[in-house]
């Protein structure tokens, strides 16, 4: 994505040495190799307006936003609108129609 724009709006890539550098992104890719300490990244971001991403088990449950899978060669995603609203971010209808969303049990 580096180099590349969408809606006039440019992609900077950064791998960020410590949590509090998120704190300015807009989307934050939380990877795999992060997993131990998920959780207290999301704790840090999760009432901030930023998107978290990932692609580990049990991401949406932990309280980040989007978690992706691949299923039949295929890529998904699950989607935790309250994690979303949480953040302060609106999810569009159609998003939340092409993914699988996650609701906490009560």
């Amino acid at each position: 994505m580096q180099g590349k724009d969408v809606g006039g709006r440019g992609f900077v890539v950064r791998h960020l040495r410590n949590v509090n550098e998120a704190r300015s992104c807009h989307i934050l890719f939380i990877s795999r190799s992060e997993r131990k300490v998920m959780g207290d990244i999301l704790s840090v971001v999760s009432p901030l307006p930023i998107l978290t991403v990932s692609e580990t088990d049990r991401f949406v449950q932990a309280g980040g936003i989007i978690n992706l899978l691949i299923e039949q060669n295929k890529v998904h995603f699950e989607i935790n609108a309250a994690a979303a609203k949480k953040a302060g971010l609106k999810v569009s209808s159609k998003l939340l129609n092409l993914g699988r969303r996650y609701e906490r049990n009560p």
